[in-house]
């Protein structure tokens, strides 16, 4: 087989390759910086390497240029906008991301997320960014806020069996102003306070079932009496597990 030999001299100086490339029914194979005409079909490149500048061989065209990724990231971005003034209710959920390939990773707002699930966001602008090693795409939602003024909602049972589902017990917008300074106390049947905490707020300080030495209640009804301001609100919760 007759083998030509070019030398390709780039603006970077001369530049060597590994790759090959296909031209029309014959390939450009390379190797150092010297090209070899064959007979073989087969080809790849790696992204973004370099290919060959623009010439020909036996009447066979070949082009310098730069191997692109093969396709573009897509996602879907499933939002619930915030349910009343000065809310923190809103959740943004991303799903069915596909193309280029994995693994990807997702931020929001320059912060990288682990949890596609984002519940308890205020109204905003939020930047989605899905990327991986070669490709980036992204999104700009804003989660919009009612005009409805935010009151609470005391849930009036939960199951604190550890499955991640209902395991507190939840006072709905009790981490807003003006509803952020509280306190809450949890009494048995009995009369007696089993459980109590300050500044309530569903997650670090939240009733899970447990009275205030960590030990866990038995199923049954409570009652809570919760002082915010200058209100006071009371009722019953039901602990099922």
């Amino acid at each position: 087989m007759r083998c030509l030999v070019f030398f390709i001299a780039l603006f970077l100086g001369t530049l060597g390759y590994s790759q090959a490339i296909q031209t029309d029914q014959r390939l450009i194979s390379t190797q150092g910086s010297k090209f070899v005409s064959s007979s073989s079909y087969e080809y790849s490149f790696s992204i973004g390497e370099p290919v060959i500048h623009r010439g020909s061989i036996n009447n066979k065209s070949y082009t310098q240029g730069f191997q692109q990724p093969n396709g573009r990231i897509t996602f879907t971005v499933i939002k619930e906008d915030v349910s009343c003034t000065g809310g923190r209710d809103g959740s943004l959920t991303i799903i069915d991301i596909q193309g280029c390939s994995e693994p990807y990773n997702v931020s929001i707002n320059g912060i990288v997320q682990s949890d596609l699930n984002l519940q308890g966001l205020s109204a905003g602008t939020y930047l989605i960014v899905v990327y991986n090693a070669t490709c980036s795409t992204e999104k700009e939602i804003i989660l919009n806020e009612s005009s409805d003024v935010c009151s609470l909602k005391f849930y009036n049972g939960f199951t604190p069996n550890n499955d991640g589902t209902n395991d507190v017990w939840l006072i709905e917008n009790i981490t807003i102003p003006p509803f952020e300074k509280n306190s809450i106390a949890i009494y048995n049947r009995w009369g007696s306070v089993v459980w109590e905490g300050q500044n309530y707020d569903n997650e670090s300080v939240s009733f899970a079932g447990k009275d205030s030495k960590e030990n866990d209640l038995p199923d049954g009804t409570y009652f809570y009496v919760a002082k915010i301001n200058s209100e006071e609100y009371s009722g019953y919760i039901q602990i099922m597990r």
